[in-house]
């Protein structure tokens, strides 16, 4: 671990300025005290108070709405190494709807029987009111101002995907979404998606699939009773298991894919390489994902300055659907 005479040396300054700077006590001037935090950011410190809490190992919840959805389980998967590299245990709380789970884990960290949480489920203000904000960081959900949130860039991940429906040739969009209580940042991808396409004067038909609703055979059902009432779309941008599910019913209808029907999905779960064609999918980094949401949470837990907003690149992951 990195001292602060190292980091003295690094950002050439005092061992007594450094110190200062990094218990956020006496005046440092801000140049020397930017220097300063960057060096200890380079070299990994972490406060003795921290290190010697770490040591002793803690609990970090993880509250997600279903592990058994490929995208949850696949972020749960990198975050629970990320943490016990950390030192670290995970409990993961399993919401499957259920308002009370997300209550009970703000009480836990409230309580003092969980260290931090990290968070991706419909929250309201009451159980907000509940968290301390400094020990919660926010994967993908817009839990306010207080809270750091960690998710892809998903407006160029819409802008991707849009491009790739045009450069098909698509004529009649339809944009597959959830319907959530919480905010989620991923939405946006829907509404550059929309607004790229509009501008090239491609219709687009906007449907949702309620967040409650969102297991497998729902989601199946739902895209074949799509596909019946908009028999004209030719281009379809949802999420993987939804893109899954659209691939699976064109097939029983004899829809061509992709010459009749072309398919963008979200996400780059390991599903989308599993079935023929490939869906042509816009990838999530989730390894990066998980790393930054427990760093940034790490960070919260050290009483370490944090940004508002992680946003961690999106790419093509090419199939035969496009």
């Amino acid at each position: 671990m990195a001292t602060v005479r190292e980091i003295a040396e690094q950002a050439g300054v005092g061992v007594g300025t450094a110190s200062r700077a990094l218990k956020g006590s006496g005046y440092v001037s801000e140049g020397k005290k930017q220097r300063i935090l960057a060096a200890a950011e380079r070299l990994g410190y972490v406060p003795r108070e921290a290190a010697v809490r770490r040591q002793s190992g803690g609990t970090v919840g993880v509250v997600l709405p279903d592990v058994s959805l490929p995208f949850y389980g696949n972020y749960l998967k990198y975050v629970q190494l990320e943490l016990e590299n950390a030192g670290y245990r995970t409990m993961i709380f399993n919401t499957l709807g259920q308002r009370q789970r997300v209550a009970e884990t703000f009480r836990m960290l409230s309580e003092k029987r969980l260290n931090g949480l990290i968070v991706n489920a419909d929250v309201t203000e009451e159980e907000l009111a509940l968290a301390d904000a400094g020990r919660v960081v926010s994967f993908e959900r817009m839990l306010g101002a207080q809270i750091p949130l960690v998710a892809s860039d998903h407006k160029r991940g819409g802008r991707l995907a849009a491009k790739l429906l045009i450069a098909s040739g698509c004529k009649n969009v339809m944009i597959i979404g959830a319907r959530h209580h919480t905010p989620v940042y991923a939405d946006i991808r829907i509404d550059e998606c929309r607004s790229m396409l509009k501008k090239w004067k491609i219709p687009v038909t906007g449907v949702e699939i309620a967040g409650e609703d969102y297991g497998f055979q729902s989601c199946c059902e739902l895209i074949s009773e799509y596909l019946d009432r908009y028999p004209w779309v030719d281009g379809i941008f949802t999420d993987d298991v939804e893109a899954y599910c659209a691939l699976s019913q064109a097939k029983k209808r004899g829809i061509r894919v992709p010459g009749d029907l072309k398919i963008v999905g979200y996400d780059g779960n390991e599903i989308t390489r599993m079935i023929e064609p490939q869906v042509t999918t816009i990838a999530q980094n989730m390894p990066m994902l998980a790393r930054i949401s427990v760093e940034v949470l790490l960070k919260r837990m050290d009483g370490r300055e944090t940004e508002q907003r992680y946003l961690i690149p999106v790419q093509i992951q090419k199939g035969g659907t496009t």
